[in-house]
């Protein structure tokens, strides 16, 4: 089998990925790269690219004539901003997405372990970010 490249997996992210700022249990908001698949190989390819860590986890349907859905995500500021930097130049739909995700991370120069912010303009800015890709991710 052939290397995986940069270009491939941009465009798989291009179809399969996405790039968000989520909203956490304790106010908190942040940053995630994320890409479904069933086919689990090709996800472990894309991980294995990658030398920031990625978490692969199985998602069982309640129908059990559809096939078994693969996740490949970061939640943290420094996974997404590493995979984000990585493909912006690649990427073509997720592009904008990318570079609001790194954005978020110039923003945040000195974050918590888990992403939390105390600068309340920090969070107005990140907020502002999360609305423009919520806007970027609009289904229709």
């Amino acid at each position: 089998m052939q290397p995986i490249t940069i270009e491939y997996i941009a465009g798989f992210v291009d179809g399969e990925g996405s790039f968000s700022i989520h909203k956490t249990g304790n106010n908190q908001i942040q940053p995630r790269f994320g890409v479904y698949n069933t086919n689990k190989k090709v996800l472990l390819l894309i991980k294995e690219f990658f030398s920031t860590p990625l978490t692969l986890s199985t998602i069982k349907h309640r129908n059990d004539k559809w096939k078994t859905l693969y996740r490949l995500d970061s939640h943290t500021i420094d996974g997404a901003t590493s995979v984000a930097r990585l493909l912006e130049p690649y990427l073509i739909i997720k592009k904008e997405h990318a570079k609001l995700i790194m954005q978020f991370k110039r923003a945040n120069p000195i974050h918590t372990r888990n992403g939390s912010l105390t600068d309340f303009s920090t969070k107005t800015w990140n907020y502002k970010l999360r609305n423009k890709l919520l806007i970027l991710n609009k289904k229709g």
